[in-house]
């Protein structure tokens, strides 16, 4: 069956992201405007052709179902088409099994990955919508952010959002992933006093509990890389203020289904005004940068600084929470903590050198 709502929202977690996929496809193949929690039955579904995937796709990209040698995918990019082939397979009800003899999932056809591939052509070629992808920053730019930040009044310029952009950087994550973190996320840690651990439940690419092991915080020697001060500082000024909260972010209650979504939404538009927008941020820019930066440079510079810095590339993945097993049964043995291969990782991270402080 495929995935309905409840009185607590979606059943599957990729559900909410994927529906308005899944709404858009059959709109289009059906010529009718379905409502955004439109949830279609598995006989709707089996109905689905890749040919109707195929007119779909072409839509989207060229803004023409029938395309011909003059068209360009000008409106979108094939990492969106990407995006809808997998959306789509989601609510699929044979999605594991490839398209044959008009059975199975019509998005694992060749029609359907022929339609990427020309996009894919085409962006070569420089004829296709010009990527509005974020490029990494640069360590001498997030020192930068962090400075133009906390050079702001209020507490939250001051000590929040940098603290969030650390640990941001420190976790390899995504801005979502540090804005979800519970109050009681952060603690000590049992086996090694001078070190934090946290876990990451949100992460996008974790898709099991067992995937979503503790992740150690080192100090670092260079303050203003040291996530230990930035977290002791926000934590003395805000528990105070806030003994209850629920977030480690945000002091809204865990019955404000949009408290984390107005956190980001907050952070990134503080970022834009505050830092990204500043003339002293912007003199720090090369000649050659074109894509911008955005709240995902972050990870970005992260997980470039450590493969920089020896870190390999399945190491910076494990740090991550990139899917690393693909099909293969030997990772089901593989302890998914990685211990060794987290603390190197971070220590990778801590610019200057991880340290352990001493209480005086």
């Amino acid at each position: 069956m495929p995935p309905v709502l409840d009185d607590d929202g979606w059943v599957y977690p990729e559900s909410r992201v994927y529906q308005p996929y899944i709404v858009s496809m059959m709109s289009h193949y059906h010529g009718v405007e379905y409502e955004s929690t439109q949830i279609f039955t598995k006989e709707h579904l089996l109905e689905v052709t890749p040919l109707e995937i195929k007119r779909w796709l072409c839509d989207r990209a060229f803004g023409d179902p029938d395309i011909n040698e003059d068209s360009r995918p000008i409106n979108c990019r094939s990492s969106t088409l990407e995006m809808c082939k997998k959306a789509v397979s989601f609510f699929m009800p044979y999605k594991n099994v490839p398209w044959c003899a008009g059975q199975g999932n019509p998005t694992r056809s060749g029609i359907v990955n022929d339609v990427i591939k020309l996009v894919k052509r085409y962006e070569v070629r420089g004829e296709g919508r010009d990527s509005e992808a974020k490029r990494p920053l640069r360590q001498i730019e997030f020192r930068k952010s962090q400075q133009l930040l906390k050079a702001e009044a209020s507490a939250n310029h001051k000590w929040k959002f940098p603290c969030i952009s650390l640990m941001q950087y420190h976790l390899i994550g995504r801005v979502d992933d540090v804005c979800e973190l519970k109050s009681s996320d952060p603690r000590g840690h049992p086996d090694h006093p001078f070190a934090l651990k946290t876990k990451v439940r949100w992460s996008k690419n974790v898709q099991e509990e067992r995937r979503c092991p503790d992740q150690i915080l080192l100090a670092a020697s260079d303050p203003e890389f040291c996530l230990h001060l930035h977290l002791a500082a926000y934590l003395e000024l805000y528990v105070g203020r806030y003994p209850d909260m629920h977030y480690l972010f945000t002091d809204a209650p865990p019955t404000d289904k949009n408290a984390v979504k107005n956190l980001i939404s907050q952070y990134r538009n503080r970022l834009k005004a505050v830092v990204w927008e500043n003339q002293e941020f912007i003199a720090l820019e090369d000649e050659d940068d074109e894509d911008g930066v955005g709240t995902h440079s972050y990870r970005k510079f992260a997980s470039t600084y450590a493969k920089n810095c020896g870190g390999a590339r399945d190491e910076v993945e494990i740090r991550g929470r990139w899917k690393l097993e693909g099909g293969r049964i030997v990772s089901r043995y593989i302890d998914p903590k990685q211990l060794y291969i987290d603390a190197k990782i971070e220590a990778i991270l801590c610019v200057g050198g991880p340290i352990a402080y001493k209480l005086r």
